[in-house]
Protein backbone atom coordinates (compact mmCIF):
# COMPACT_ATOMS: atom_id res chain seq x y z
CA UNK A 1 0.00 0.00 0.00
CA UNK A 2 1.31 3.42 -0.90
CA UNK A 3 2.17 5.57 2.08
CA UNK A 4 1.17 9.18 1.64
CA UNK A 5 0.18 12.37 3.36
CA UNK A 6 -3.56 12.31 2.80
CA UNK A 7 -4.19 15.93 3.82
CA UNK A 8 -2.02 19.03 4.24
CA UNK A 9 -0.60 19.35 7.73
CA UNK A 10 -1.60 22.20 10.02
CA UNK A 11 1.70 23.88 9.18
CA UNK A 12 0.84 23.86 5.49
CA UNK A 13 -2.55 25.34 6.29
CA UNK A 14 -0.91 28.15 8.27
CA UNK A 15 1.48 28.80 5.42
CA UNK A 16 -1.33 28.93 2.91
CA UNK A 17 -3.27 31.33 5.11
CA UNK A 18 -0.29 33.66 4.97
CA UNK A 19 0.42 33.11 1.29
CA UNK A 20 -0.06 35.54 -1.48
CA UNK A 21 -2.82 34.28 -3.63
CA UNK A 22 -4.80 31.32 -2.51
CA UNK A 23 -6.71 30.12 0.49
CA UNK A 24 -6.02 26.85 2.33
CA UNK A 25 -7.52 23.72 0.82
CA UNK A 26 -11.07 23.07 1.92
CA UNK A 27 -12.18 19.70 3.19
CA UNK A 28 -14.32 17.69 0.80
CA UNK A 29 -18.05 18.28 1.35
CA UNK A 30 -19.69 15.40 3.19
CA UNK A 31 -22.26 14.94 0.46
CA UNK A 32 -19.78 15.00 -2.41
CA UNK A 33 -20.59 11.41 -3.24
CA UNK A 34 -24.08 12.47 -4.31
CA UNK A 35 -22.69 13.93 -7.53
CA UNK A 36 -22.61 11.56 -10.46
CA UNK A 37 -19.08 11.30 -11.81
CA UNK A 38 -17.07 8.81 -13.80
CA UNK A 39 -15.14 6.15 -11.96
CA UNK A 40 -11.60 7.30 -11.05
CA UNK A 41 -8.97 6.54 -13.65
CA UNK A 42 -5.47 5.65 -12.50
CA UNK A 43 -3.09 7.68 -14.64
CA UNK A 44 0.70 7.21 -14.56
CA UNK A 45 2.23 10.46 -15.75
CA UNK A 46 5.34 10.50 -17.90
CA UNK A 47 7.46 13.61 -17.19
CA UNK A 48 9.40 13.15 -20.40
CA UNK A 49 6.41 13.74 -22.64
CA UNK A 50 4.45 16.25 -20.60
CA UNK A 51 3.75 19.80 -21.59
CA UNK A 52 2.84 22.59 -19.24
CA UNK A 53 -0.79 23.61 -19.30
CA UNK A 54 -1.43 27.26 -20.01
CA UNK A 55 -4.59 28.44 -18.21
CA UNK A 56 -6.43 31.33 -19.79
CA UNK A 57 -8.86 33.82 -18.26
CA UNK A 58 -11.50 31.09 -18.06
CA UNK A 59 -12.29 27.64 -19.31
CA UNK A 60 -14.08 27.50 -22.68
CA UNK A 61 -17.73 26.50 -22.56
CA UNK A 62 -17.91 22.71 -22.78
CA UNK A 63 -21.29 21.03 -22.43
CA UNK A 64 -19.61 17.69 -21.68
CA UNK A 65 -17.77 18.93 -18.57
CA UNK A 66 -18.50 16.74 -15.54
CA UNK A 67 -19.68 18.54 -12.42
CA UNK A 68 -17.81 17.59 -9.24
CA UNK A 69 -18.04 19.01 -5.74
CA UNK A 70 -14.52 18.36 -4.46
CA UNK A 71 -11.00 17.65 -5.67
CA UNK A 72 -11.36 14.14 -4.23
CA UNK A 73 -13.49 13.32 -7.29
CA UNK A 74 -10.73 14.11 -9.78
CA UNK A 75 -9.00 11.22 -11.57
CA UNK A 76 -6.49 9.24 -9.52
CA UNK A 77 -3.04 10.18 -10.78
CA UNK A 78 0.44 9.14 -9.75
CA UNK A 79 3.87 10.58 -10.50
CA UNK A 80 7.25 8.89 -10.24
CA UNK A 81 10.31 11.01 -9.49
CA UNK A 82 13.94 9.93 -9.25
CA UNK A 83 14.93 12.43 -6.56
CA UNK A 84 14.24 12.86 -2.88
CA UNK A 85 11.87 15.55 -1.66
CA UNK A 86 14.92 17.41 -0.31
CA UNK A 87 16.53 17.38 -3.76
CA UNK A 88 13.30 18.57 -5.32
CA UNK A 89 13.32 21.58 -2.97
CA UNK A 90 16.82 22.56 -4.18
CA UNK A 91 17.04 21.46 -7.80
CA UNK A 92 15.20 23.15 -10.67
CA UNK A 93 15.64 20.08 -12.87
CA UNK A 94 14.17 17.73 -10.24
CA UNK A 95 11.32 20.16 -9.66
CA UNK A 96 10.49 20.45 -13.36
CA UNK A 97 10.36 16.65 -13.69
CA UNK A 98 7.34 16.80 -11.39
CA UNK A 99 5.96 20.27 -12.12
CA UNK A 100 5.64 19.86 -15.90
CA UNK A 101 3.29 16.83 -15.89
CA UNK A 102 1.51 18.07 -12.77
CA UNK A 103 0.69 21.43 -14.37
CA UNK A 104 -0.47 19.66 -17.52
CA UNK A 105 -2.78 17.38 -15.56
CA UNK A 106 -4.26 20.21 -13.50
CA UNK A 107 -5.00 22.18 -16.68
CA UNK A 108 -6.61 19.11 -18.26
CA UNK A 109 -8.75 18.53 -15.20
CA UNK A 110 -9.93 22.14 -15.06
CA UNK A 111 -11.01 21.81 -18.69
CA UNK A 112 -12.70 18.43 -18.28
CA UNK A 113 -14.43 19.02 -14.94
CA UNK A 114 -16.74 21.72 -13.64
CA UNK A 115 -15.18 21.98 -10.18
CA UNK A 116 -17.95 23.35 -7.96
CA UNK A 117 -15.68 23.80 -4.94
CA UNK A 118 -14.26 27.35 -4.99
CA UNK A 119 -11.62 26.56 -2.37
CA UNK A 120 -10.51 23.49 -4.29
CA UNK A 121 -10.38 25.45 -7.52
CA UNK A 122 -8.29 28.14 -5.83
CA UNK A 123 -5.98 25.42 -4.53
CA UNK A 124 -5.35 24.08 -8.05
CA UNK A 125 -4.82 27.57 -9.43
CA UNK A 126 -2.52 28.44 -6.53
CA UNK A 127 -0.30 25.44 -7.30
CA UNK A 128 -0.23 26.42 -10.97
CA UNK A 129 0.67 29.98 -10.03
CA UNK A 130 3.55 28.79 -7.84
CA UNK A 131 4.85 26.58 -10.66
CA UNK A 132 4.69 29.50 -13.10
CA UNK A 133 6.66 31.80 -10.77
CA UNK A 134 9.26 29.14 -9.96
CA UNK A 135 9.73 28.55 -13.70
CA UNK A 136 10.01 32.27 -14.47
CA UNK A 137 6.71 32.47 -16.40
CA UNK A 138 5.65 35.72 -14.78
CA UNK A 139 2.96 36.64 -17.31
CA UNK A 140 1.24 33.30 -16.75
CA UNK A 141 1.50 33.78 -12.99
CA UNK A 142 -0.17 37.20 -13.17
CA UNK A 143 -3.00 35.77 -15.27
CA UNK A 144 -3.56 32.98 -12.75
CA UNK A 145 -3.63 35.48 -9.88
CA UNK A 146 -6.45 37.28 -11.67
CA UNK A 147 -8.34 34.01 -12.06
CA UNK A 148 -7.99 33.32 -8.34
CA UNK A 149 -9.21 36.83 -7.57
CA UNK A 150 -12.22 36.34 -9.84
CA UNK A 151 -13.25 33.22 -7.89
CA UNK A 152 -12.88 34.86 -4.47
CA UNK A 153 -16.25 35.90 -3.04
CA UNK A 154 -14.90 37.99 -0.14
CA UNK A 155 -14.25 41.58 -1.14
CA UNK A 156 -11.47 41.83 1.44
CA UNK A 157 -9.72 38.74 0.13
CA UNK A 158 -10.16 39.96 -3.42
CA UNK A 159 -8.22 43.07 -2.43
CA UNK A 160 -5.49 41.09 -0.67
CA UNK A 161 -5.16 38.35 -3.29
CA UNK A 162 -1.86 38.53 -5.13
CA UNK A 163 -0.37 41.47 -3.25
CA UNK A 164 2.65 39.53 -2.01
CA UNK A 165 3.19 37.47 -5.15
CA UNK A 166 2.54 40.42 -7.44
CA UNK A 167 5.17 42.41 -5.56
CA UNK A 168 7.62 39.53 -5.86
CA UNK A 169 7.02 39.07 -9.60
CA UNK A 170 7.53 42.78 -10.27
CA UNK A 171 10.78 42.75 -8.27
CA UNK A 172 12.14 39.62 -9.92
CA UNK A 173 11.40 40.98 -13.38
CA UNK A 174 13.41 44.10 -12.57
CA UNK A 175 16.36 42.73 -10.58
CA UNK A 176 16.20 38.94 -10.89
CA UNK A 177 15.37 36.40 -8.19
CA UNK A 178 17.09 35.83 -4.89
CA UNK A 179 19.22 38.93 -4.36
CA UNK A 180 19.22 41.96 -2.06
CA UNK A 181 18.24 44.39 -4.81
CA UNK A 182 15.10 42.45 -5.74
CA UNK A 183 14.27 41.98 -2.05
CA UNK A 184 14.43 45.76 -1.51
CA UNK A 185 12.20 46.36 -4.54
CA UNK A 186 9.80 43.70 -3.29
CA UNK A 187 9.49 45.35 0.11
CA UNK A 188 8.86 48.80 -1.39
CA UNK A 189 6.30 47.36 -3.80
CA UNK A 190 4.46 45.50 -1.07
CA UNK A 191 4.43 48.53 1.23
CA UNK A 192 2.98 50.69 -1.56
CA UNK A 193 0.36 48.07 -2.41
CA UNK A 194 -0.83 47.46 1.16
CA UNK A 195 -0.71 51.13 2.11
CA UNK A 196 -2.85 51.92 -0.92
CA UNK A 197 -5.70 49.72 0.33
CA UNK A 198 -8.41 50.94 2.68
CA UNK A 199 -7.38 49.98 6.22
CA UNK A 200 -11.02 49.89 7.24
CA UNK A 201 -11.49 47.17 4.63
CA UNK A 202 -8.31 45.09 4.94
CA UNK A 203 -7.02 45.86 8.43
CA UNK A 204 -8.25 42.68 10.10
CA UNK A 205 -6.96 40.55 7.23
CA UNK A 206 -3.54 42.21 7.35
CA UNK A 207 -3.29 41.60 11.10
CA UNK A 208 -4.37 37.97 10.65
CA UNK A 209 -1.78 37.40 7.95
CA UNK A 210 0.88 39.04 10.09
CA UNK A 211 0.01 36.72 12.98
CA UNK A 212 0.05 33.60 10.81
CA UNK A 213 3.26 34.59 9.06
CA UNK A 214 5.00 35.04 12.40
CA UNK A 215 4.46 31.33 13.10
CA UNK A 216 6.34 30.18 10.01
CA UNK A 217 9.79 28.74 10.55
CA UNK A 218 12.15 27.50 7.83
CA UNK A 219 13.81 24.90 10.07
CA UNK A 220 10.42 23.36 10.84
CA UNK A 221 9.46 23.11 7.18
CA UNK A 222 12.80 21.62 6.20
CA UNK A 223 12.50 19.18 9.08
CA UNK A 224 9.13 18.01 7.73
CA UNK A 225 10.72 17.45 4.32
CA UNK A 226 13.68 15.48 5.71
CA UNK A 227 11.88 13.46 8.39
CA UNK A 228 8.50 13.00 6.68
CA UNK A 229 8.52 13.44 2.93
CA UNK A 230 11.96 11.92 2.16
CA UNK A 231 11.19 8.61 3.96
CA UNK A 232 7.72 8.51 2.41
CA UNK A 233 9.15 8.84 -1.10
CA UNK A 234 11.80 6.23 -0.43
CA UNK A 235 9.24 3.77 0.89
CA UNK A 236 6.97 4.34 -2.13
CA UNK A 237 9.77 3.98 -4.68
CA UNK A 238 9.48 7.61 -5.69
CA UNK A 239 5.75 7.35 -6.47
CA UNK A 240 3.54 10.29 -5.45
CA UNK A 241 -0.21 10.72 -5.41
CA UNK A 242 -1.81 13.68 -7.16
CA UNK A 243 -2.48 15.42 -3.86
CA UNK A 244 0.99 14.88 -2.41
CA UNK A 245 2.54 16.16 -5.65
CA UNK A 246 0.59 19.40 -5.20
CA UNK A 247 1.70 19.57 -1.57
CA UNK A 248 5.35 19.27 -2.63
CA UNK A 249 4.94 22.26 -4.95
CA UNK A 250 3.41 24.18 -2.05
CA UNK A 251 6.36 23.30 0.17
CA UNK A 252 8.87 24.45 -2.44
CA UNK A 253 7.01 27.72 -2.98
CA UNK A 254 7.04 28.37 0.76
CA UNK A 255 10.74 27.59 1.09
CA UNK A 256 11.89 29.40 -2.07
CA UNK A 257 9.40 32.23 -2.56
CA UNK A 258 7.96 33.12 0.82
CA UNK A 259 10.29 32.32 3.70
CA UNK A 260 13.33 34.23 2.32
CA UNK A 261 11.14 37.36 2.31
CA UNK A 262 9.19 36.64 5.48
CA UNK A 263 10.94 39.23 7.66
CA UNK A 264 10.24 41.90 5.06
CA UNK A 265 6.61 40.84 4.72
CA UNK A 266 6.19 40.98 8.48
CA UNK A 267 7.85 44.40 8.62
CA UNK A 268 5.52 45.80 5.96
CA UNK A 269 2.42 44.46 7.68
CA UNK A 270 3.62 45.81 11.04
CA UNK A 271 4.48 49.26 9.69
CA UNK A 272 1.20 49.62 7.82
CA UNK A 273 -0.75 48.45 10.87
CA UNK A 274 1.00 50.89 13.18
CA UNK A 275 0.52 53.74 10.74
CA UNK A 276 -3.21 53.04 11.10
CA UNK A 277 -3.12 52.91 14.88
CA UNK A 278 -3.12 49.11 15.21
CA UNK A 279 -0.55 46.94 16.98
CA UNK A 280 0.05 43.42 15.59
CA UNK A 281 0.30 40.52 18.00
CA UNK A 282 3.85 39.38 18.69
Amino acid sequence: MMKCLSRPSSLIAVALLASCASSPPAAAPKDAGAVDSPAPVNIQSDPGTATVGQPGDGEPARPDRVAIRSLAELPVRTYTIDSSASELMESDASFDALAVPLARDMSADMLAYDIQDPEGMKQLLGVQMNIAVLQGRYGDARAIIERIRSIETSEVKQLMTGQVMGSLIDAWEIAGPGNDASADIFERNLRDRISGLSWDMVGEEVLARRKNAAQMNEAVFRGIVVSGLDPMLQENGGVLTYEVARQLVTFKSILVLQLPLQDRINRVYTEVARSNGAEPES
